[in-house]
């Protein structure tokens, strides 16, 4: 299968495969350089060594020929087309690509870091966007950001969807909607949501004062007070509660216990009464 070097670490390559996957190989490779996956052994060193030996403007044309005769896949597999952010007071941001997958996972506070850490163990890049998600409220509810560790009655999760392609916006948020629906019957708790709408300009404005462009957005409908950065320190809570468009979703009721009961309608059937002829007998 083709691929297409993505990233560098140590003495690994992340490629990118035509189907959307990512997978390490062992050796350097140059990044855009195209492949036959799985990569045949060569002692370690891709094929840096070569690719070293050209002038660097030669070493740049061959890149672009590389990804033009790879029929596009890599740009288009690789090209966001959207960021969804997810505050549930730790700030983490999702960068998505065609067919939903994420491309990355980034941590927009100090309290994420560690969440990020776990979900790039979990393998969340290659994910898709409602997996990724839905796994890390795994995460946070391990961690006790919500469920019954947390410290409010009910829980509060603030999302993000920022793309200029109106149809992945609208399946995104559909996908999201639908994981943060099935969250009380996980946690047995009340679970509040909000699902923003952003633009690239918005996220741009919080990027550059250190917030989730969902953060920015609730900024934005609170009329634009002085200091946009502290609603980086404001709770997901103080954000969402009581806003119009605001979902409270309550976990299923349990149904009660009927051990040793049975309904009116199933009682055991009486026997008959006995016949003359059995009477006689």
């Amino acid at each position: 299968m083709k691929a297409v070097a993505v990233e560098q670490k140590e003495n690994m390559t992340v490629v990118l495969l035509k189907n959307g996957t990512f997978q390490t190989v062992e050796g350097i490779y140059p990044i855009g350089q195209e492949m036959e996956y799985p990569v045949k052994a060569s002692g370690g060193k891709g094929n840096a060594d070569g690719f070293r030996r050209l002038r660097p403007w030669i070493a740049a044309a061959a890149a672009v020929v590389i990804l033009i005769t790879s029929g596009g896949y890599y740009v288009g597999y690789a090209r966001p087309v959207a960021y969804v952010s997810l505050d549930v007071n730790p700030s983490v941001e999702y960068t998505v690509g065609p067919k939903e997958t994420v491309l990355s996972m980034t941590a927009l506070n100090d309290d994420a870091q560690q969440i990020v850490e776990k979900m790039q163990s979990e393998g969340v890049r290659g994910m898709t966007i409602h997996d990724a998600v839905d796994k890390t409220l795994e995460v946070l509810q391990s961690q006790e950001y919500i469920g019954d560790g947390g410290n409010d009655e009910e829980d509060y999760v603030l999302v993000g969807v920022c793309s200029d392609d109106d149809a992945a916006k609208q399946k995104i948020e559909k996908n999201l909607a639908d994981v943060l629906e099935e969250v009380p019957q996980d946690t047995g708790r009340i679970v509040n949501y909000y699902m923003s709408d952003t633009t690239k300009r918005d996220r741009k404005a919080a990027r550059d004062v250190g917030i989730s462009h969902g953060r920015y957005d609730m900024y934005k409908k609170d009329g634009k007070p002085k200091g946009p950065e502290k609603y980086g320190k404001k709770s997901v809570k103080e954000l969402i509660d009581g806003k119009e468009g605001a979902v409270k979703r309550k976990p299923p009721r349990k149904k009660p216990k009927t051990e040793g009961k049975q309904p009116k309608d199933k009682q055991p059937d009486k026997k008959p009464p006995k016949s003359d002829v059995e009477k006689s007998s």
